[in-house]
């Protein structure tokens, strides 16, 4: 598995009208054009229907939505498969995070922030209910202090 910067991508729940399988994916990029900064050419986006504890609004369901640029994530591809190195999937460094941190237990509680300060930047997640729901990157960390 390989890991891509929270600096270089974007994860957020959206809610959208509840609607077909085949459906959620055409919502899914209009949506998530109205929120990214990159532009949808530029980006490879993926998405999972959620059942988690959160209840969405009425005729609504819950559409988890990462996002990364391609920028990023076709050099570090390359780099990989010049390595000759298997590549099983690439994940948001928020879900590595996440991953490592929180015990299956834990995951399922209301309301975890989890800040990951690092030397030049600080990346903040909120877990909700067994789901990253919001995740932000902020362009300040603990060597700028």
């Amino acid at each position: 598995m390989a890991s891509i910067p929270e600096t270089q991508s974007f994860l957020r729940v959206i809610e959208i009208p509840i609607m077909n399988e085949d459906e959620v994916a055409e919502a899914v990029q209009w949506e998530v054009s109205h929120h990214i900064p990159f532009g949808l050419e530029n980006v490879y986006i993926d998405w999972q229907t959620l059942q988690s504890g959160h209840k969405p609004a009425p005729g609504r369901m819950e559409v988890l939505v990462g996002a990364a640029q391609k920028k990023v994530v076709d050099p570090l591809y390359e780099l990989l498969k010049a390595l000759d190195l298997d590549l099983a999937a690439f994940e948001l460094e928020s879900q590595a995070i996440v991953r490592a941190l929180i015990s299956p237990e834990l995951s399922t509680k209301q309301g975890l922030l989890i800040v990951d300060l690092g030397a030049s930047a600080t990346n903040v997640i909120i877990h909700d209910h067994g789901t990253s729901r919001f995740t932000a990157s902020l362009q300040k960390g603990a060597g700028e202090c």
